[in-house]
């Protein structure tokens, strides 16, 4: 069960239409996978924020709704300014706009349509109950298969970086 002051908040920029834009799925919505690899975590203790570039454009919110019941809360933060205007985005101006808006105590960013394996948030809070920064990937797929980050045929799916930055 999410607590009102949840311990990570998932930050979520985009600026990409909704359907049509994953390779492989088809008319799949672009944060169908997010959402369901979210709603899997073995530790549910996080909200999601989307920084939405195309506020105004859609809404968002009710195409999320659509999707399903999600078993943790979220909301969608609309980013504006003259930049958008122009029809310009930067991911760090959606980042930075749902960053404001969260409510978690660690802020994990991760593209539109990244996926996290059921145990990645548990796997965080491990290292950090060890002291210790989590520095881990949420993965993409094409057409529901790992797309390795090196370009070869064989992905690790864990997806799991280390707790000490790398060291």
């Amino acid at each position: 069960m999410p607590s009102a002051d949840p311990l990570f908040t998932v930050i979520v920029p985009t600026a990409r239409r909704s359907r049509g834009v994953l390779v492989g799925l088809g008319d799949e919505h672009l944060f169908g996978p997010t959402f369901r690899s979210l709603a899997a975590q073995t530790l549910q203790d996080f909200e999601v924020v989307v920084g939405d570039c195309l506020a105004g454009r859609r809404d968002l919110r009710a195409e999320i709704a659509a999707l399903g019941a999600w078993p943790f809360p979220w909301r969608v933060a609309p980013v504006t300014g003259p930049w958008l205007e122009r029809r310009r985005w930067s991911a760090q101006r959606a980042q930075n706009e749902a960053a404001v808006h969260a409510d978690g105590k660690v802020l994990i960013f991760c593209g539109d349509a990244g996926e996290f394996p059921p145990d990645a948030l548990a796997h965080a809070k491990a290292w950090i109950d060890k002291g210790k920064q989590p520095h881990f990937l949420c993965v993409y797929k094409r057409g529901g298969a790992l797309i390795p980050l090196d370009g070869s045929t064989d992905a690790d799916a864990s997806g799991y970086g280390s707790g000490d930055g790398g060291k």
